[in-house]
C-alpha cells in the first residue's frame, strides 16, 4: 500500500520526521516509557510516536478546535491501551481510523501516559485515504475483577457493561472516565445481574439522555450519575434499596423518580406543591435540593430519614407538612436555606417532640394540621373564594389560604 504524507500542522520549518532523526516508538513501547516516569515527569528526548487514530475528545468543540484524541497500535477490533495526545488548538482535523506520525517528549500525568507538547504538536497522517473499522476499548470494571466487562465503541460512544455482581468504586479504576472519554459517552447499556453501581460510575456522562436500571440492582453509590446533564428519564427498580449521596445531583430528570421506599429525584424546575408519595421510607440526598420554585410540600407519615440536603435552598417554600407522629431523622443540613419562619405543620401529639427535634426545633412557627373539616365550603363559597395563582386553584377563607385539598397554604 502506497503511504500518503498530509502535513496538518506546521510547528516548524521542517516536517517531522524528513529532518529529524529521532527514534520511532509503538503506542506500547511509548506506554512503556510513560510508566517508567515519575508522575508529572516527561522524556529529555523527543521520539516519534505511530498509531491509529481511536479515539477524539469532541465534547468541549465539535469543530475539533483543540482537539485531544487517542491513538493505539491497532486499526478496529479489541484494544487494552490507548496513549492520550494533547494537540492543541488546531483547524485541521484528525480522523478516526487514520495512522497518524506524533513528534513528541512522553509525559506522564497521575496514572495515563499522554503527549503534552501544547500549541506546538506536529501531526502527519500517513494513511488518510482509507477508514477504520469501529475502535473497541474492553476491559474490567468488576468489583472482584472480571465479574464484569465493559466494550466502549469509540466510534460511536456505546457502553455496553457485562456480567454480574459488584462494579468497582471510584472513577480512576472506569477506563471509560480516563481523560475525559466520559464527556463523548452516548448510551449505557447495563446487564441483569449486576447488584451494584459504583461510586462516580458514570458522573459527567453529560451526552447520555437515558439509563435503564436492571431489576437486579439494589444499590447506587454515591455520585454515580452525577452531573450527568443531557439525562432525562431513568427508572428506579423496587430492588434499590440504598442510595448514595449526590447520586443524580445535576441530572435533567423531566419525572419525579422514586420506588415503594425511596424518593430520589424531584425535576429541578418544578413549579408548586408536592406530595411525597406513601409509603416512601427514606427521601434520599439532595433530592430537592434547589427547587426554588417548590412552595409547599407534604411528607407522609411512612417517612423516617431524610438524607444530607434533602430540602436545601427551596427558597420559595410557603409551607412544610410532615405527618410522621416521630420526627423523621437527618443526615444534616436538610433545610439549610429554608425560611424556618414558614408554618410547619406536622400532627398535633408531636408538636413538642418536633419542637426538640434536631433541625425540626429550627423552624419557629410549628402548628398542628388543620383539619379538613374546616374546609367544607358550599359550591357557592368555593366560586367565591377560590384564587388562580402562578397556575395552582387555592381556596380562601378568612385569614388563610387552602389548596384543594385542604391543607393550609399560608
Amino acid at each position: 500500500m502506497k503511504t500518503k504524507l498530509f502535513t496538518l500542522l506546521v510547528a516548524v520549518a521542517a516536517s517531522i520526521s524528513s529532518v529529524h532523526a529521532y527514534e520511532t516508538l509503538s503506542v506500547a513501547q511509548a506506554l512503556e516509557i510513560g510508566r517508567s516516569l515519575e508522575k508529572g515527569a516527561s522524556t529529555s528526548d523527543t521520539y516519534t510516536v505511530i498509531g491509529y487514530v481511536a479515539a477524539i475528545e469532541s465534547a468541549y468543540d465539535e469543530t475539533y478546535h483543540s482537539q485531544n484524541y487517542w491513538i493505539s497500535d491497532q486499526r478496529g477490533g479489541d484494544i487494552s491501551e490507548v496513549f492520550y495526545i494533547y494537540r492543541g488548538k488546531n483547524d485541521n482535523p484528525v480522523q478516526v481510523g487514520n495512522q497518524v506520525s506524533i513528534e513528541t517528549k512522553i509525559f506522564r500525568y497521575a496514572d495515563q501516559v499522554i503527549e503534552n507538547k501544547g500549541n506546538n504538536c506536529p501531526v502527519t497522517i500517513l494513511d488518510a485515504t482509507e477508514s477504520a473499522n469501529p475502535t473497541i476499548l474492553v476491559g474490567n470494571c468488576g468489583r472482584e475483577g472480571n465479574n464484569l466487562t465493559f466494550q466502549l465503541n469509540m466510534n460511536t460512544w456505546d457502553l455496553i457493561i457485562q456480567g454480574s455482581g459488584r462494579m468497582v468504586d471510584s472513577v480512576q479504576f472506569f477506563p471509560w472516565q480516563w481523560q475525559s472519554l466520559r464527556y463523548s459517552v452516548r448510551s449505557i447499556q447495563m446487564p441483569e445481574g449486576l447488584t451494584y453501581i459504583g461510586q462516580s460510575a458514570f458522573e459527567y456522562c453529560q451526552k447520555v439522555s437515558s439509563v435503564t436500571i436492571p431489576e437486579s440492582v439494589t444499590t447506587f453509590g454515591k455520585w454515580a450519575f452525577y452531573n450527568c446533564k443531557a439525562l432525562t428519564t431513568m427508572n428506579m427498580p423496587e430492588s434499590v434499596n440504598t442510595i448514595g449521596v449526590a447520586a443524580f445531583q445535576g441530572c435533567a430528570l423531566t419525572e419525579p423518580l422514586y420506588n415503594a421506599h425511596l424518593f430520589c429525584f424531584l425535576p429541578t424546575d418544578y413549579n408548586g406543591s408536592y406530595t411525597i408519595p406513601d409509603g416512601i421510607v427514606m427521601v434520599i440526598s439532595y433530592s430537592f435540593d434547589g427547587r426554588k420554585e417548590l412552595n409547599s410540600v407534604d411528607i407522609p407519615a411512612s417517612v423516617l430519614r431524610l438524607g444530607y440536603r434533602t430540602f436545601r435552598n427551596c427558597t420559595a417554600l410557603q409551607s412544610i407538612t410532615c405527618r410522621a407522629v416521630n420526627p423523621p431523622t437527618s443526615k444534616g443540613e436538610s433545610f439549610d436555606g429554608v425560611d424556618k419562619s414558614i408554618p410547619l405543620y406536622v400532627p398535633a401529639e408531636s408538636i413538642e417532640l418536633y419542637q426538640t427535634a434536631d433541625e425540626w426545633s429550627e423552624f419557629s412557627n410549628i402548628q398542628a394540621i388543620p383539619s379538613t373539616e374546616d374546609l367544607e365550603l358550599t359550591e357557592q363559597e368555593m366560586k367565591a373564594y377560590k384564587l388562580l395563582q402562578n397556575g395552582q386553584i387555592y381556596i380562601l377563607r378568612g385569614e388563610h389560604i387552602f389548596d384543594t385539598q385542604g391543607k393550609m397554604i399560608k
